[in-house]
């Protein structure tokens, strides 16, 4: 077989290896981390909008803001913006673009371990390569969208190995050396490392591979040289050895220093600052630090080696914390930093001996699992995770040579090159399909944190996870229990708590979100929560005082400051106060849809309705043009502005609009429905509702109030009768529904059947001052006075300036012939609702009866 054939075919078997394993996730969602980085982020959203993703970090949240994440990677926001020019927020092509980059990234493996590291071994290089392909540990950076950041830095990471290498190469291979060339690629060196730490942070941690691999490959030779002349005290001829190695050295590391400095610069001189729920150890006494840093050490060495036991989050009590020496886990963590030491020992006799057989894979496996992990191991800075597999994206290319490298050590020395080729053929076939069955956790948010709970069982961040997205599907009692699980886990974990407190009520959320706030001072959202909370309580002045608590943390809350003002209208404060709060809540609204709508909400409330219509017109042109779901209020708000302004053609358009964009939202025909009958458009507005009992069969008290309201205005008694009979004989304890049914029997005339009705419910109608009403009014319409005089009085006794009540009892005297009586009703009844025109006429009715 010809070589040419040798390459092709091995190109087809990578292709292969890297794309069937990954064929499910096309079917799968944006999912956990891809709904910040991707759904929600107005860096991506806003087609226009392309100079802010330099300033944003990777969530789209400026770069110098206190709250940002400081995770720099706007050429991977380019990237999901690309995707979502050409296909919105479609699944499908980030997927694909993800398997597309992981194939680039295992042929570009295959070309440098073919090339440099095995020396034209096709078989070791294509075994290399597809098990980079297919290793299980990849599935988060692949399936994950997010993880497109690892992919970019990878490929941006071989493309400047390969660089480096070319031109150690060629440097070594050359009697003259083309200074000009020789610059002009390490210029591209340069440049690339700067892209792939644009695309993530590790990318950077290539200097430091080309750095080692020049040190110890190809300026090894003249770096012993240079050491003998040295130990001779010949300055000038060890810096003729090492002239080239020691240029390129210093501009590897003028390179990283330029980075570095760029970097911070960008984020303002700022570190992230990150939680002791996201990395525990970090937080710890120096002992259990270093105990539990060494041991995640080996955690991450033993994923590579064994990828058995997976997980999307390691964080809160997925390996708890070694705080004593003799915790038998040190044993994993001193066996891991033993074999170093050996393959160390190993590597320093093969560079004396300059052996090339074992040396050059042994090196680069070492080199490329220790330096790209660096900037995750905490040594230099805190991270904010426990471990994540992504990062371990790049440092898999260690296990990936040091196997194939392994195995022909075997093949070398026992001679058994079938076992051998079948036993890497068969870890190919197990890591792929791990690899698929592995993807099928990340196809939807559901499967994902169900797995992470099923994995994972005492962190708490799976079950807090998991209880978000029960909520987000109105999952409410399972989405608690498992908020409570999270609490019972991690104690002091705030969002749990805060989160927990949303769906709870009383003094129990109030419970909670002091406890969020205990946890954590600075949580403003729980201070927000809290104060919204005691608003409901009608604690208004103590939901002030935390709003501005809440505020004094993070000022440019605009869902906050809108808050504030409701509570201040409520509190009847100042108009100073109330307009100040109002125009911070303008100011710090975000290009969002949530911040528009509750502006333009709050702007409708207190009537300001030329603001209210920029606001919803902002969302409906801006956002709901880009995002559709969500959106549905927008429309109905500015219908209700042109209502408001007697606009009714304007209104009804967008009534139209909304039912036509929106055909499964209930409010659409509920509003448009009310709206029709505030009109007079009786029919119109019955057809609306019928479309929405219909298609929403359970619908409020309210809703069912006014539709029954609209059968009635249209004489259609019998179809009422039926709605109230099938919502009342579910609820037999509700006074709206039987105060409905009271209403249909008694204008069908049936007062009998009212009164009986009434009767057979009288624990709910003793109470309610309007179903009392109701009986009196049947009572006197079959005549039987006596006993309705009797009824209205047991009003009177709890509402002695019942108007219409004293009116009511004026009239039965009135039929009654006792006018004196009826006209001391009447005019107690005048005197409560002065220049009433019915109770006028009736008074002089009644005086002509009186001499």
């Amino acid at each position: 077989m010809n070589l040419r054939y040798k390459l092709v075919l091995s190109i087809a078997i990578i292709l292969l290896s890297s794309l069937l394993p990954y064929l499910n996730t096309l079917q799968g969602d944006l999912v956990h981390d891809d709904k910040f980085a991707i759904v929600e982020n107005p860096d991506i959203l806003n087609n226009l909008n392309i100079i802010n993703i330099f300033s944003n970090d990777f969530w789209g949240t400026p770069i110098l803001n206190p709250k940002s994440h400081k995770s720099y990677r706007p050429l991977t926001i380019l990237s999901f913006k690309l995707n979502h020019y050409l296909h919105g927020l479609s699944p499908y092509g980030y997927h694909l673009f993800n398997i597309l980059i992981h194939s680039l990234n295992s042929l570009m493996l295959f070309i440098i371990s073919y090339w440099y590291i095995f020396q034209d071994n096709i078989t070791l290089s294509l075994y290399t390569a597809c098990l980079f392909a297919s290793h299980p540990i990849h599935t988060e950076a692949v399936a994950g969208v997010v993880g497109r950041a690892e992919l970019l830095a990878c490929f941006t990471f071989l493309i400047t190995l390969l660089l480096y290498h070319h031109l150690c190469i060629s440097t070594n291979s050359s009697t003259q050396i083309n200074y000009c060339s020789h610059i002009f690629v390490l210029l591209l060196v340069g440049v690339v490392t700067g892209i792939a730490t644009l695309c993530k942070e590790n990318g950077i941690t290539i200097l430091g591979v080309c750095g080692v691999i020049d040190l110890t490959i190809y300026s090894r030779n003249n770096v012993r040289t240079a050491g003998a002349f040295l130990y001779k005290l010949e300055y000038s001829n060890a810096f003729k050895c090492c002239k080239l190695f020691l240029m390129r050295s210093l501009f590897l590391f003028i390179t990283l220093v330029l980075i570095l400095f760029l970097r911070i610069l960008i984020q303002g001189g700022e570190l992230p600052k990150f939680l002791d729920e996201d990395n525990p150890a970090s937080f710890s006494t120096p002992l259990t630090k270093f105990l539990s840093y060494n041991y995640i050490y080996f955690v991450n060495v033993f994923l590579l080696l064994m990828p058995s036991r997976l997980s999307y989050d390691w964080q809160m009590g997925s390996i708890p914390l070694l705080q004593e020496i003799t915790d038998e886990r040190n044993i994993c963590s001193l066996t891991l930093w033993v074999m170093i030491l050996c393959v160390l020992f190993k590597l320093s006799y093969y560079w004396i001996k300059s052996s090339d057989v074992c040396y050059k894979p042994i090196l680069y496996s070492l080199v490329l699992l220790i330096v790209p992990f660096l900037p995750s191991s905490n040594l230099f800075l805190r991270v904010g995770f426990v471990l994540a597999e992504r990062v371990l994206y790049i440092p898999s290319i260690s296990l990936c040579i040091c196997i194939p490298a392994g195995f022909n050590l075997l093949f070398n020395k026992f001679k058994i090159p079938r076992l051998c080729s079948l036993s890497l053929c068969l870890i190919v076939i197990l890591f792929s399909l791990k690899t698929y069955q592995r993807n099928k956790v990340w196809l939807s948010r559901e499967s994902l944190f169900i797995s992470g709970i099923r994995d994972m069982p005492n962190n708490a961040k799976m079950h807090y996870n998991y209880a978000n997205f029960l909520k987000d599907n109105l999952q409410t009692p399972e989405a608690i229990l498992h908020y409570k699980s999270a609490v019972a886990l991690w104690p002091s974990h705030a969002s749990s708590h805060n989160n927990l407190g949303t769906l709870l009520e009383g003094e129990e959320a109030i419970h909670h979100f002091r406890s969020a706030i205990a946890a954590k001072p600075t949580h403003s959202r729980a201070m927000y929560n809290l104060g919204n909370r005691l608003a409901k309580e009608y604690k208004y002045s103590e939901a002030i005082d935390t709003y501005y608590s809440s505020l004094r943390v993070d000022n440019s809350s605009s869902d906050c400051w809108l808050s504030l003002t409701a509570a201040l209208i409520k509190t009847q404060a100042s108009v100073n106060e109330i307009n100040f709060s109002l125009q911070n809540a303008e100011s710090t609204a975000t290009r969002s849809l949530s911040n528009w709508l509750n502006l333009a909400q709050m702007y409708l409330d207190v009537g300001n309705l030329s603001k209210a219509e920029v606001y919803f017109t902002k969302c409906i042109e801006e956002i709901a043009s880009i995002l559709k779901d969500g959106t549905e209020n927008c429309y109905l708000g500015l219908a209700t502005v042109y209502r408001r302004n007697n606009e009714l053609v304007k209104a009804e358009r967008w009534y139209e609009q909304a039912l036509q964009l929106f055909p499964d939202f209930n409010l659409a025909y509920t509003t448009y429905g009310s709206f029709q009958f505030n009109i007079h458009n009786y029919k119109r507005a019955v057809e609306l509702y019928r479309i929405a009992f219909n298609t929403f069969p359970i619908q409020t008290e309210e809703n069912i109030s006014n539709f029954v309201q609209m059968l009635l205005k249209n004489g259609l008694i019998n179809e009422a009768r039926s709605l109230i009979h099938k919502h009342f004989n579910s609820n037999t304890q509700s006074v709206i529904l039987l105060k409905l049914f009271i209403q249909i029997e008694m204008a069908d005339k049936k007062d009998l059947y009212a009164i009986e009705l009434l009767t057979n419910y009288s624990s709910i109608v003793e109470n309610n001052e309007d179903l009392l009403y109701f009986k009196a009014i049947a009572l006197r319409n079959i005549g039987n006075y006596t006993e309705a005089l009797h009824v209205y009085q047991s009003i009177l006794l709890t509402d002695a300036n019942n108007s219409r009540v004293l009116h009511d009892i004026g009239v039965i005297y009135h039929i009654l012939k006792k006018y004196k009586e009826s006209l001391f009703y009447y005019e107690r009844a005048l005197d409560l609702t002065p220049g009433d025109p019915l109770i006028m006429q009736n008074i002089q009715k009644v005086k002509k009866f009186i001499p």
